[in-house]
């Protein structure tokens, strides 16, 4: 269900591609409400690593998760993260406040050539990391990792994560389709990595308890 769900958003991104530039002109020219721009700059650090640190780290002190329900929560997030890092080494696209709002652009995403020395020195440039969302991805691996320890919750972390992508939308930061993309990116990665290893986390712990509780 959730590699369909990834689908599903990878190809809603790429349909968006064409509309992503005219999405960011009505955005820029009409504004949000004052309160959804504040509610959407609060929810921000949910997909930002010291928010996600700072949630895990809560969780534990107040004994509601193992520790190693913590560092998979971190991978997941965090992973999903670098993993939409990587790709932004490779697809390079400038960010949609960095083009000016008259300016006659497409702003489509683009491959770099690793190989052309010029590349190199606009890799590690922030305005040209607009694609994919590093944000969403990690907010999504975030909210896949807590969905597995709080099912009940899941909408909720997922609603979250969804907020955290408008807001890279609505701050100039990202066009809709980065965030989509970077949405599909955090949901695979973090459910892979889930799914890999809590079963093995989880019995590892049991046998240290049980090894303890004998000795």
């Amino acid at each position: 269900r959730d590699s369909g769900y990834a689908f599903a958003l990878v190809v809603t991104g790429i349909l968006f591609l064409p509309l992503d530039r005219l999405i960011y002109r009505m955005i820029a020219s009409e504004g949000f409400p004052g309160e959804v721009s504040v509610l959407l700059n609060r929810v921000e650090p949910f997909g930002h690593g010291y928010g996600v640190l700072l949630i895990a780290l809560t969780l534990w002190f107040v004994g509601r998760i193992r520790r190693w329900q913590v560092a998979l929560i971190l991978c997941c997030s965090l992973g999903s993260g670098i993993a939409a890092d990587i790709v932004k080494l490779f697809i390079g696209r400038e960010r949609p406040n960095c083009v000016p709002i008259g300016y006659a652009s497409d702003s489509m995403p683009r491959f770099n050539s690793l190989w052309e020395s010029e590349v190199w020195l606009e890799l590690f440039e922030s305005t040209n990391h607009s694609f994919p969302s590093a944000h969403t991805a990690t907010a999504f691996g975030l909210a896949a990792a807590l969905s597995f320890i709080y099912p009940r919750g899941g909408w909720w972390f997922f609603l979250l994560a969804g907020l955290v992508g408008l807001q890279r939308v609505v701050t100039g930061y990202h066009h809709v389709s980065d965030t989509l993309i970077g949405a599909a990116i955090g949901l695979v990665v973090g459910t892979l990595i889930w799914r890999r290893y809590a079963d093995s986390m989880a019995a590892r712990t049991r046998s240290r308890g049980e090894w303890v509780a004998r000795g």
